[in-house]
């Protein structure tokens, strides 16, 4: 779950990290996250498929 949680914050525009990041770069945090959304869920499939193969 903590995995998951720190995965998905970066999909947020509303986290602080997405604001920060947005702002040095002079764009909208909903550009940001436009761009990172499919890494970030390919990233949790992967989390969630290694949970079930080590855990499982």
């Amino acid at each position: 779950m903590q995995f998951a949680s720190g995965m998905l914050r970066a999909m947020s525009p509303v986290a602080g990290v997405i604001i920060a990041v947005a702002g040095a770069a002079g764009i909208s945090p909903m550009a940001v996250v436009r761009r990172t959304w499919i890494p970030m869920l390919v990233g949790m499939v992967t989390t969630l498929i290694a949970n079930a193969v080590f855990f499982g």
